[in-house]
């Protein structure tokens, strides 16, 4: 039996796993979250090297192991916890029309080990 073969990210992706949160929302608002609702969600409080940020175009938010949502990156700006903490968060726009397709709703494996948190993919050559 042959498997379809995974679908090819093209571009500069992370890929941020959503699991608690995203289960959170789906238990508030069904299994269809409100866009503003995840972006405000997936968007921030990452733990994010200085010199990544401007590599990403792209970030894909990750549920089970599946693409829940894909968002151009516009710019990446520090993000400040409730305990004092610095982490990064991103300003975007959801990626619309036949990209979208064809990124949400397919595996992020082999690109995201399930468990991990995010992981970064640079321009796969498709």
């Amino acid at each position: 039996m042959s498997h379809p073969s995974p679908t090819c990210f093209s571009g500069n992706f992370v890929f941020f796993n959503l699991a608690r949160a995203y289960r959170a929302l789906r238990q508030e608002h069904g299994q269809t979250v409100p866009e503003p609702t995840l972006y405000e969600a997936a968007r921030r409080a990452w733990v994010m090297a200085a010199y990544r940020k401007p590599l990403v175009q792209f970030a894909a938010i990750v549920f089970e192991g599946v693409v829940v949502q894909v968002y151009e990156v516009q710019r990446w700006q520090d993000f400040v916890m409730p305990n004092g903490r610095i982490r990064a968060e991103f300003t975007g726009k959801p990626v619309l029309g036949a990209k979208r397709a064809h990124y949400v709703g397919q595996p992020a494996d082999p690109y995201m080990p399930r468990g991990a948190g995010f992981v970064m993919a640079y321009n796969f050559d498709c």
